[in-house]
């Protein structure tokens, strides 16, 4: 079976606690994993389960990690991940999955 190609993002502003200067990129894979289990189909098509996301190279706005996780429907999804600012990222179900 055949699915659609659907382009599907979800922004999140999320506190990340850290010690000081700012976020790591360990902080954004986890936030990352934490908002596309717990959206419950809120911005995503589907509910999503055992995300796991790679750690960013880096912390700055631009950069990018790639997620995936496991679709209600029982197939595996792709996500890209881009940090938007010193919080803030954006993560955008993959087409292409």
């Amino acid at each position: 079976m055949m699915r659609k190609a659907m382009l599907v993002t979800l922004t999140a502003v999320c506190v990340l606690t850290t010690g000081g200067c700012g976020p790591e990129s360990r902080d954004f894979k986890r936030e990352a994993e934490r908002l596309i289990n717990s959206d419950n189909k809120s911005q995503l098509p589907i509910d999503y389960t055992d995300a796991t996301c790679e750690a960013p190279t880096s912390a700055q706005p631009g950069a990018t990690f790639n997620c995936s996780a496991k679709g209600e429907d029982g197939a595996s999804y792709g996500f890209q991940t881009k940090i938007t600012g010193t919080r803030k990222f954006v993560v955008t179900l993959d087409a292409s999955s």
